[in-house]
């Protein structure tokens, strides 16, 4: 499966860091756990009552990754020095993942499609105003915290 994503990402044009299985058996640990208590069966094709996440692989753009950090401690520091004016609710997730409360961070699932994970991969999600899928809600980004 390592392979899988190695050929993956290779069809992806800025350099990706792949956190080996060997470094995830916590984070496996920890996705199991959550996909387990927080899947809501959406739909009658999918005939399975319970999911199963055999492997973990986090893939890793490093300067994406940087750009992330910076932006968080930025939502911390404005938080800190303004008044966090935000309401912290509960997130199914949050018993299964250390976050960074300080900026309100939150663990979410993400579905896509694999030409899209190549895309999320080389340059983050972006939504893309030509796209139609998955617009119920007008254009954006959706995540769950659920694992339907």
């Amino acid at each position: 499966r390592a392979q899988a994503v190695e050929v993956f990402l290779s069809h992806t044009e800025k350099p990706h860091r792949l956190i080996t299985r060997s470094s995830a058996p916590a984070m496996l640990h920890a996705i199991s756990k959550a996909v387990a208590a927080t899947f809501i069966k959406m739909s009658e094709p999918l005939k399975a009552d319970k999911l199963q996440v055999l492997e973990v692989q986090r893939v890793e753009h490093p300067d994406l990754w940087d750009a992330y950090v910076r932006r968080r401690e930025e939502i911390a520091a404005d938080l800190r020095e303004n008044g966090s004016g935000l309401v912290s609710v509960p997130v199914q997730t949050d018993p299964y993942f250390s976050c960074d409360d300080s900026s309100n961070e939150r663990w979410l699932f993400h579905g896509t499609l694999p030409s899209a994970g190549r895309s999320i991969a080389a340059s983050g999600f972006a939504p893309d105003a030509r796209s139609a899928r998955g617009t119920l809600f007008g254009k954006g980004l959706y995540f769950t915290e659920c694992a339907p």
